[in-house]
């Protein structure tokens, strides 16, 4: 699997506000910046001494010409809506 891949797609994993999310090797998905290229979590002190806390509800959403996620004009599903 890889882990971390958010740079492209038009289709993203986001949390409510709209910042990417990524699933991590112990299954949940956390922002993009706190998992490791091997998948693994950040420990606190590798994340700026606050430990990640995993998204409960992440969304898709469709990823604006210029890469852009937070100012949407489509609506979007949650993964819990696609089950």
């Amino acid at each position: 699997m890889l882990y971390g891949m958010v740079k492209s797609g038009s289709v993203v994993y986001t949390n409510e506000v709209g910042d990417r999310v990524v699933k991590s090797k112990d299954g949940k998905y956390y922002k993009a910046d706190e998992v490791k290229a091997d998948g693994t979590v950040k420990a606190a002190d590798e994340n700026n001494g606050k430990a990640p806390e995993g998204i409960e509800n992440p969304q898709a959403r469709v990823v604006n010409g210029n890469g852009d996620t937070k100012k949407q004009q489509l609506a979007y599903l949650t993964l819990q809506m696609a089950k």
